[in-house]
């Protein structure tokens, strides 16, 4: 399930809140548990470092539940804010070819070509990307949606732009 938000602008965020992973923190959990029996039944470095290792996965496990993937589509562009640095800001005017890439069944992702000016926009890794996925830019999620439903929304956003 994808929030949309219109902000001030016609900013438009698109927030997909991550799903907890229930078999890992079950799993996390589990191990916690044994290493606390191990270090009782006297087993204790074993005990303390099965405790220490995946109670410390654990707490990981649930701090990545509280970030939402989220792509913020404005008036100049868009920009994947998942992260806890931003990723770039893709200028509407640069941007072609959105379409939906799937590597595996089940997955689908946005890929397009941007027509950047860095060089990492034009070199091999760009030519690489462009023959896997048929563009040299991707986004790391489809925040909820569909991923031609995406696709339709940053190509509508995109003309919106150009007039």
């Amino acid at each position: 399930m994808t929030a949309m938000a219109d902000l001030e602008g016609g900013e438009l965020v698109l927030v997909e809140p991550r799903r907890p992973q229930y078999a890992l923190l079950a799993i996390d959990s589990v191990f916690v548990v044994a290493g606390v029996f191990l270090a009782v039944t006297g087993e204790v470095a074993s005990g303390l470092a099965t405790t220490i290792f995946f109670g410390v996965a654990l707490g990981l496990a649930c701090r990545g539940v509280a970030i939402p993937a989220r792509l913020a589509v404005r008036g100049n562009g868009f920009q994947d804010l998942s992260r806890r640095s931003p990723g770039p800001v893709f200028e509407w005017s640069r941007c072609s070819r959105f379409h939906p890439w799937s590597p595996a069944a089940g997955a689908s992702f946005v890929s397009f070509e941007y027509a950047g000016p860095k060089p990492i926009y034009r070199g091999r890794l760009a030519r690489l990307n462009r023959s896997l996925t048929g563009g040299n830019c991707a986004l790391p999620s489809t925040y909820g949606m569909k991923a031609i439903e995406l696709c339709r929304l940053l190509e509508q956003r995109r003309a919106q732009a150009s007039e």
